[in-house]
């Protein structure tokens, strides 16, 4: 899932969720619970609108890369990730989604996984297909745990999505790979482009020297200078845990933030331009237009996009574990009567 900003026809990417995407089985229900208000009714029957299904699509690559894989049969599928968790509803409405498709599908844990005889199975189910959302650092974090899954995967005896080599995408740091200058000649002209205008300059902390437009910086040095221009992220982490907005915080405050991010595995991104759009706010009685951030994060599937997760809050660090809320998400691809 790409994390994205979108302003008119500027797009900007913040951040590629390449480990474990959240959030895939929302986009449907929402759109549900939006048709259900009579102004929403009343737009729909004016405008040809065009919905998406990121789990169809999800499910279509996970049966492909199966096949690849050297998958033949239907696979047995089990949904990964520790118990007790706030995405576990969307493990529920995914494994109904597979299930309803006809391919079996289970949620466990890691520690309720066993492997011998070159199977690896929950009881008396055998998994074929590991559709990983448990984080990779705090899977390896329990390695008694996680032995019977890494032995499986290792000997190639299950197929997993999300697998462990996606944690080199996944990094924020990532992102300096296509914003340094030094490393221009890995891409083609229009990559470049692309890049210029999609990414924003992004650095992992340290005590460097770089470039930021053209210009040779002594990184921290820099960045302490010129706060305003700039955001601190964990280089692998989420739900907005560590951020701090350069524009937002006082000389203090950064200079604190900035020793951290020092003694720790940060990133220092260049702030993207944010403006506020209203939405509805409704209560039990009345609604009112607020302004709120949004970001808009599509999913991509083997290449493909199908859909996106919108994500709205009155704070600029957008993400629902930090407070934010989700809404639904349409294409309006013009008039009814058309």
């Amino acid at each position: 899932r790409l994390d994205a900003f979108v302003r008119g026809e500027e797009v900007k990417f913040v951040e590629y969720n390449a480990e474990n995407p959240s959030s895939l089985t929302d986009q449907a229900g929402l759109n549900r619970v939006l048709f259900e208000v009579r102004a929403m009714q009343k737009f729909a029957a004016r405008y040809r609108l065009r919905e998406f299904d990121p789990a169809e699509s999800l499910l279509r690559a996970m049966l492909e890369t199966y096949r690849e894989w050297g998958g033949h049969e239907t696979p047995n599928v089990a949904i990964v990730d520790w118990a007790g968790l706030p995405t576990e509803h969307e493990f529920v409405l995914l494994r109904d989604f597979f299930d309803a498709r006809s391919v079996p599908t289970i949620i466990c844990a890691p520690d309720e996984l066993e492997y011998s005889n070159g199977k690896l199975r929950r009881g008396d189910f055998r998994v074929d297909l590991v559709y990983k959302r448990v984080i990779i650092h705090e899977l390896l974090a329990r390695p008694d745990d996680a032995r019977p899954l890494l032995r499986a995967y290792t000997n190639g005896d299950v197929c997993m999505m999300n697998p462990f080599r996606c944690k080199m995408l996944h990094k924020k740091a990532a992102f300096e790979l296509l914003t340094d200058e030094a490393r221009a000649d890995w891409f083609n002209a229009e990559e470049r482009e692309v890049i210029r205008d999609c990414v924003p300059w992004t650095r992992r902390v340290g005590e460097r020297r770089t470039t930021y437009r053209g210009q040779a910086i002594d990184l921290l040095e820099f960045v302490r200078k010129n706060r305003a221009l700039f955001v601190l992220k964990p280089n692998d982490d989420y739900g907005g845990h560590g951020v701090t907005l350069g524009d937002r915080a006082g000389a203090g405050e950064w200079d604190e933030a900035l020793a951290k991010a020092l003694a720790g595995d940060y990133v220092v991104q260049e702030l993207v331009d944010l403006h506020t759009e209203e939405f509805p706010v409704f209560d039990d009685e009345r609604w009112a237009l607020q302004p709120m951030y949004v970001d808009t994060n599509p999913f991509l599937f083997r290449g493909r996009v199908e859909g996106a997760m919108v994500r709205l809050s009155d704070s600029p660090v957008v993400n629902v574990t930090s407070g934010g809320g989700e809404t639904g998400f349409f294409v309006i691809e013009g008039e009814a009567t058309e």
